[in-house]
C-alpha cells in the first residue's frame, strides 16, 4: 500500500506487513485541507484506491479556466489515477518541474520525480490502497471546516534502510 504524507511531503511504499520499502519526495496541492471541489488546489485526504495506471507522456495540462498548455510531458511519464469521491482527475504522477518537489504548489495531484514514478509504478496495481495523510496545518483547516478526516501518526525511522524490493515480473 501507499501513504502520501502531506506533512513530510513524502510518498511511502509499504509491503503488506506495514514495512517501509521506499520513500519519495513529493509535491502536493497548494491549498490546505482536504479537496472539496474542482479548482480548490487541494489534495484529497483519506483512504482511496488506485483506479488505473496510465502512460501520460503526451498528455497536456488544462487549468481550471479551461486553458490547455501546448507543452507535452507536464504529468511526466506515468499517472496513477486515484478513485476519490471528489474527482477522478487526482493522481500521483511525474513532473516536468522537479524543482517543485518538497513544496505545496500543485493543483491537487501528488508529483514525484519522473525517475521515482517510473520505479513506483512497477509495484502499483489497480485496487491497491492509497492513504493520503493531512499535515497538521491541513488538519487544522479540516477541523475548522468540519471535514471528518482521520490523521495517521506515522513513525518513520530515518536510520532504517528498507529491505530490497522483489523484482516485478
Amino acid at each position: 500500500f501507499i501513504v502520501a504524507d502531506k506533512g513530510s511531503l513524502r510518498v511511502y511504499l509499504y509491503d503488506r506487513w506495514g514495512r517501509e520499502l521506499k520513500r519519495y519526495r513529493m509535491c502536493a496541492g497548494k491549498g490546505r485541507g482536504t479537496k472539496k471541489e474542482k479548482g480548490d488546489s487541494r489534495t484529497p485526504e483519506g483512504f482511496f484506491t488506485v483506479e488505473g495506471i496510465y502512460d501520460s507522456t503526451d498528455w497536456l495540462f488544462t487549468d481550471d479556466d479551461g486553458v490547455t498548455s501546448k507543452v507535452k510531458g507536464q504529468f511526466g511519464p506515468r499517472f496513477v489515477r486515484l478513485r476519490t469521491p471528489v474527482s477522478l482527475q487526482i493522481g500521483i504522477h511525474g513532473t516536468c518541474a522537479p524543482w517543485s518537489l518538497g513544496a505545496r504548489t500543485s493543483h491537487g495531484c501528488m508529483r514525484l520525480s519522473n525517475e521515482s514514478i517510473l520505479e513506483l509504478v512497477e509495484y502499483v496495481e489497480p485496487g491497491m490502497p492509497v492513504i493520503v495523510n493531512p499535515s497538521k496545518a491541513d488538519q487544522a483547516v479540516n477541523d475548522e471546516e468540519g471535514n471528518d478526516v482521520t490523521r495517521l501518526k506515522l513513525y518513520v525511522d530515518p536510520t532504517r534502510l528498507p529491505a530490497p524490493l522483489p523484482q516485478p515480473e
